[in-house]
């Protein structure tokens, strides 16, 4: 393959500048994202000394690659020293997700104010998904979408997240009994883009106010066919997606 002069100067620029992440990095860091904004508990693991505690994360950042974790009196006797080998468990969306990792250090003197870990590169599910999934939430494009099954049945909501493959839609109605159900969902990309695509509806969650997204209901869908110019757009859409992400994870 032949890049020309300009392409290689972009391409090293973007290496010196960390401007280039991994699909895998940048997923995980859509999942730690969201698990410290629900305050989903976490297992942390030393795994040379089993050594075990509950905690929460607190704070994300991917550029330096560290993630600020609670601590209190539970890891304060056991004082880990720097660089020790740890292992983050956590559940988000049905799956189990492990983050080997490292401990870096206290965040200050008073052990109260939190611990360090490193982020790394890549996780373990025990689920893995087959596309590379992104968060709308993070960029505010509201992605509205249309779902039109058998019988008149007609449902509004908001994409939550999107990949090549399938949806994750909020509604506010009360849904029950859609499982297995094909829908042509009409997809609002933004004010100019509309697409249509077949999908089968595999899961249904109800939501309460508790949740992050609020009361409502959350259906998961798989894509089962994108057809011409649709799937041209559609792509381009997520690829859009994709470079913005990917900025501001750099």
């Amino acid at each position: 393959m032949q890049y020309a002069v300009g392409d290689i100067v972009k391409k090293m620029q973007a290496m010196m500048h960390g401007s280039i992440v991994s699909e895998s990095y940048a997923e995980l860091i859509d999942l730690l994202t969201n698990v410290m904004a629900a305050g989903t508990s976490i297992k942390i693991v030393f795994t040379d000394a089993s050594y075990t505690y509950q905690s929460k994360i607190t704070a994300v950042n991917a550029k330096h690659r560290v993630m600020l974790t609670e601590s209190g009196d539970t890891i304060t006797p056991f004082f880990p020293k720097p660089g020790r080998p740890a292992l983050i468990v956590f559940n988000i969306q049905s799956r189990e997700i492990q983050l080997h990792t490292k401990f870096i250090d206290y965040l200050a003197p008073d052990s109260n104010l939190g611990i360090e870990f490193s982020i790394p590169d890549t996780f373990v599910a025990k689920r893995p998904r087959e596309a590379f999934r992104l968060f709308l939430d993070e960029f505010n494009d509201k992605v509205k979408v249309r779902m039109i099954g058998a019988e008149k049945f007609l449902l509004d909501g908001i994409v939550k997240n999107i990949s090549r493959l399938g949806l994750g839609v909020k509604t506010d109605a009360q849904i029950q009994n859609l499982d297995n159900q094909v829908v042509t969902c009409k997809m609002f990309l933004d004010a100019e883009s509309e697409v249509e695509c077949k999908m089968e509806i595999r899961n249904v969650r109800q939501l309460s106010n508790s949740d992050v997204n609020g009361a409502g209901t959350f259906i998961g869908g798989r894509i089962l066919s994108i057809e011409g110019l649709d799937n041209k757009v559609f792509s381009n859409f997520l690829a859009n997606l994709r470079r913005k992400q990917f900025t501001v994870y750099a």
